[in-house]
């Protein structure tokens, strides 16, 4: 990310800003389901904003799944990141474990899930990017003819 995730930064309040805005744009067109891939930075940052969305908005009846790519892939975190994980997936409406156990892919597995289970979506991906999982997950929804908001462009 081309900020400092840390409050008080001002490019990462510029992220959350468009992030949020993302959000809401997708609600104001009637989406309902929101789905995330449950890994830090991104993924949890729009969970975040999804529920206090859900909060703001209940008569809307907003969801949000949880797309674990396998179980325990927190271990491994900073301990505040594993609490707030462990908070975020307890608030999910739902919670699809794609794996059994970590294996070479199992990212790419939930991506892509993600992808076919969705109408649009929200990414944040450097523009000039031509590599990595967010990059390849863009390609992949591209492919298949999904909208891909990417909350970086024109940053």
């Amino acid at each position: 990310m081309p900020f400092r995730a840390v409050e008080g930064d001002e490019g990462f309040a510029c992220f959350a800003q468009r992030l949020e805005d993302a959000v809401r744009t997708e609600i104001d067109r009637g989406t309902r389901h929101f789905i995330t891939g449950m890994c830090a930075g991104m993924d949890l940052w729009a969970a975040c904003v999804v529920l206090k969305l859900r909060e703001e908005l209940p008569e809307l009846g907003i969801t949000l799944e949880a797309a674990v790519p396998h179980p325990g892939q927190e271990k491994r975190w900073p301990e505040s990141v594993q609490i707030a994980y462990r908070a975020i997936l307890e608030a999910c409406d739902t919670r699809t474990v794609l794996a059994r156990h970590y294996f070479n892919g199992v990212m790419m597995v939930r991506n892509r899930y993600m992808v076919d289970h969705a109408d649009a979506c929200i990414a944040a991906m450097v523009p000039g990017t031509t590599g990595g999982g967010t990059y390849h997950t863009v390609q992949y929804a591209l492919k298949k003819k999904k909208e891909v908001i990417n909350i970086l462009e024109n940053a």
